[in-house]
């Protein structure tokens, strides 16, 4: 079973918060202003790291092609495996690395 946990980066502070809870009564009712929230994939990384929407990953498709690095959003995961949005591409899960954010990293998805 999949564990549901989420990580929120605050837009204000730019920085996560690992203190907030969606339960929490300090949120105000117009969250969307102040944080963004990612949710957990349910998979980790070739060295255990959590991979969250809004990671910035590298790593090989199934095929044994490399891909640059992409950002952890539109995904579908499968069974160790996921394809990628409009990609339809598979992912070995075994060889992803997360290697940062989209929002403490942005410059890792710039095509060079």
């Amino acid at each position: 079973m999949r564990t549901i946990k989420f990580r929120v980066w605050d837009i204000e502070r730019k920085k996560y918060l690992s203190d907030v809870s969606f339960a929490d009564s300090r949120i105000p009712s117009n969250w969307q202003q102040f944080y963004i929230p990612q949710q957990f994939t349910g998979l980790l990384d070739k060295s255990g790291v959590e991979i969250y929407e809004g990671d910035i990953i590298n790593g090989e498709y199934a095929d044994g092609d490399a891909f640059a690095p992409i950002a952890v959003e539109d995904m579908c995961w499968l069974h160790k495996m996921t394809v990628l949005g409009d990609a339809w591409r598979r992912l070995e899960a075994n060889t992803v690395e997360v290697i940062g954010n989209i929002h403490e990293n942005p410059d890792l998805l710039e095509t060079k």
